[in-house]
């Protein structure tokens, strides 16, 4: 899953607004699939997943660009549970 790892632009609030609109459309469109929207961390989202008995890791993705302290604004975290 993609994770934002630093506020783009348009800010963290705008972020919250889409969580929030894409929640609504799943509870009125009921979609044939589900989908989740986290509202966490990166780091609380890690902990999750490794206590669920995930392995996480994270691939950074230089695609969106880069912050002001020239970290990638995304990240693709990986997190895969043992056979």
């Amino acid at each position: 899953m993609p994770s934002v790892t630093s506020c783009l632009p348009s800010g963290p609030r705008l972020f919250a607004g889409v969580h929030r609109a894409l929640r609504a459309r799943n509870v009125v469109r009921r979609p044939p699939f589900v989908m989740y929207y986290r509202t966490c961390r990166l780091p609380a989202l890690t902990r999750d997943l490794t206590t669920a008995g995930f392995a996480v890791t994270s691939v950074p993705l230089t695609t969106p660009g880069r912050g002001g302290d020239q970290a990638p604004r995304c990240v693709l975290v990986l997190a895969r549970k043992a056979a």
